[in-house]
């Protein structure tokens, strides 16, 4: 059973931002630039919901840009605000991006069969 650190964002109290994890093994299927509206959250659909969007994105995952940051292996809630695709996912990675903004790679249990138009 995961612990409760990891199922929630992490803090912004003194502790080092995650830098970016990337597997050496090529991806499986490319990743499309799509702008798409999203919400993420804990599983536990906690109040530390955010809205904002993907950056790229394939049936089997996402790149979604943050405020907060997020713990690798934490599993998240992410919906779609433009259908009615959602998925809980796993966090790949958290990348600290300019601006105070976070990537966050996301591998999705359930595939999305679209994700909407093209960027």
């Amino acid at each position: 059973m995961e612990s409760e650190s990891l199922m929630q964002p992490l803090g912004s109290g003194g502790g080092e931002v995650e830098r970016a994890i990337h597997a050496s093994a090529p991806r499986p299927e490319r990743r499309i630039a799509r702008a798409v509206a999203v919400q993420l959250s804990t599983v536990e659909a906690s109040p530390s919901a955010e809205k904002t969007f993907t950056e790229n994105v394939s049936p089997h995952g996402a790149r979604v840009v943050t405020k907060q940051p997020w713990k690798p292996e934490a599993r998240v809630l992410l919906k779609s605000l433009e259908s009615d695709f959602q998925s809980q996912a796993r966090v790949v990675y958290c990348q600290l991006l300019p601006r105070n903004n976070f990537a966050v790679g996301l591998d999705l249990f359930s595939p999305a069969a679209e994700w909407g138009k093209p960027c």
